[in-house]
Order: structure tokens, then C-alpha cells, then sequence
């Protein structure tokens, strides 16, 4: 990040790249997660004959809660990152 930001990148910019990157690994870890704990829900559901109701509501509120939290708490780590005089980091890299 220091390095983008000698180079001219602004901070604005620096984080939207952050958020971005975050916002697409929760993507693709939804996009595991929600097929393994389907078939997992039919697994039990043929042992144990329960069949759960509203599935996919659990999983969108579920996600939205994750995304909330690991979006927020990367918005402020980055926001202290990018205020920081990159020079100082630089030094040590």
C-alpha cells in the first residue's frame, strides 16, 4: 500500500481496492459454503426426517451479518493504514 501510494494512488482509491478484495473473498466463500451446508441440512434431514423451513433466509441473513462485520472492521483497519505517512513504511520494506 505504501509503495501505490508514493506512486500517486490516493487513499480513496486504496481502500475501495481493499474493500473490493474483501467483499469478493466473502463472495466466494459463500458461494462454498452455502452448497456443503445444503447438503449437510439433507443429510440429517434423511436421518433424522426434519425439514427445515426457510433455509435460504438463514443463509442471506447469515451472510449479511458476516459481511457487515468483516467489511466494517476492514474499513476502519484501512482507513488508519491510509493515513499514515508511507515513507515510514517504506523505510522498513
Amino acid at each position: 500500500m505504501a509503495i501505490r501510494k508514493v506512486f500517486g494512488s490516493s487513499a480513496g482509491m486504496e481502500r475501495a481496492r481493499l474493500l473490493r478484495f474483501s467483499l469478493l473473498s466473502l463472495l466466494a466463500g459463500m458461494l462454498l459454503a452455502v452448497p456443503l451446508a445444503w447438503f449437510g441440512v439433507q443429510q440429517i434431514d434423511g436421518i433424522l426426517h426434519y425439514s427445515p423451513m426457510a433455509m435460504w433466509g438463514v443463509f442471506g441473513v447469515a451472510f449479511l451479518l458476516v459481511a457487515l462485520i468483516s467489511l466494517g472492521s476492514v474499513c476502519l483497519i484501512s482507513w488508519g493504514a491510509v493515513r499514515e505517512n508511507p515513507v515510514n513504511h517504506i523505510k522498513t520494506e
